[in-house]
């Protein structure tokens, strides 16, 4: 078999066309702090309950680049739900996910109690 070498930028291109297309497909994606993670085993079962698939980091896959894995499966969720709290409005993290939503028009923010 004869293999096709292919320039870094290509390599590159694909790698993450491909982490697109491995996305795991759900309705929500939860964005949260650690700190609030007792507020996202409450939603999970409340969206499970209406039929709703859910993702949030307790669902990374081992190996993969967990920036890359957040990014590609937010984008492909059809909706993301913020939990702000006083430990989100710190969280650099919390506040990429959200921008991300929302210049993907898939925002929906829930506060918690500060």
């Amino acid at each position: 078999m004869i293999y096709k070498e292919v320039s870094k930028r290509d390599f590159f291109w694909w790698w993450r066309l491909l982490a697109h297309w491995e996305a795991v497909v759900t309705d929500v994606f939860i964005s949260y702090a650690r700190p609030d993670r007792s507020y996202v085993e409450v939603l999970e079962r409340a969206l499970a309950q209406a039929g709703l698939t859910s993702w949030w980091d307790r669902s990374l896959t081992p190996g993969r680049e967990y920036d890359e894995e957040l990014e590609s499966t937010l984008r492909a969720a059809k909706c993301v739900i913020v939990i702000w709290s006083e430990h989100a409005v710190k969280s650099a993290y919390v506040k990429d996910e959200a921008r991300l939503a929302r210049d993907l028009s898939k925002l929906l923010p829930v506060r918690v109690p500060l």
